[in-house]
């Protein structure tokens, strides 16, 4: 419990500083919390790559959101809801793109047949 509670303040303490301008600070809260936003996105997405790439987006997004965090001890809790959001983002737009080529592959494949079949109007 005592190791809980270091953790808490030593987040806080890196949130502040980190507010105040220091980079390293949150270069020590991405060392601290990167296998747990990677583990989390692969827990969802099931690609290595995609799960870095997922977990990078979301320590860039909680940089750049970090003033908003009402209560700096809660940081971690705050970051597994971005890393969710963001694999969620990740699904939505497979699930789309996968539609898409699903939708062009038939086409692809008549005008294809077409083309091999020596039609006239292909081309």
């Amino acid at each position: 419990m005592a190791d809980d509670l270091k953790k808490t303040l030593d987040d806080e303490k890196l949130i502040r500083e980190t507010l105040s301008g220091d980079i390293s600070a949150f270069g020590a809260i991405v060392e601290r919390y990167w296998k747990m936003a990677v583990g989390l996105a692969l827990s969802s997405t099931h690609n290595a790559a995609e799960a870095e790439d997922i977990a990078q987006e979301s320590f860039l997004k909680a940089y750049s959101n970090v003033h908003r965090l009402r209560d700096p001890s809660r940081f971690a809790g705050w970051l597994c809801m971005i890393v969710s959001q963001q694999c969620v983002n990740y699904i939505r737009k497979t699930a789309h793109n996968n539609k898409v080529l699903s939708r062009q592959a038939p086409a692809r494949a008549d005008s294809c047949a077409v083309a091999a079949n020596g039609d006239s109007r292909a081309g």
